[in-house]
């Protein structure tokens, strides 16, 4: 669970195939959409490889690596 209200935010590191990025994120915003987070991925897409997709309150969050086949990777946060 992410903690905090406000102006709170919380910083993730994206590590995928192509390397890694630092995103941070309102934790209120985050908690009321997973539509923030899943943008925030995807903002640094192009650095890392990680793509993401899901939305809504509590909503899941998948991820999916740009390699395919067996080296690619997916993932459910929820």
């Amino acid at each position: 669970d992410l903690n905090g209200s406000g102006a709170d935010e919380i910083t993730f590191d994206v590590t995928g195939n192509l390397g890694t990025e630092s995103i941070t994120v309102n934790v209120a915003a985050a908690k009321a959409n997973t539509q923030v987070l899943t943008d925030a991925i995807n903002a640094v897409a192009a650095d890392t490889g990680v793509f993401a997709s899901g939305s809504g309150a509590g909503g899941d969050l998948t991820l999916t690596s740009t390699r395919v086949g067996t080296s690619g990777t997916t993932a459910t946060l929820n």
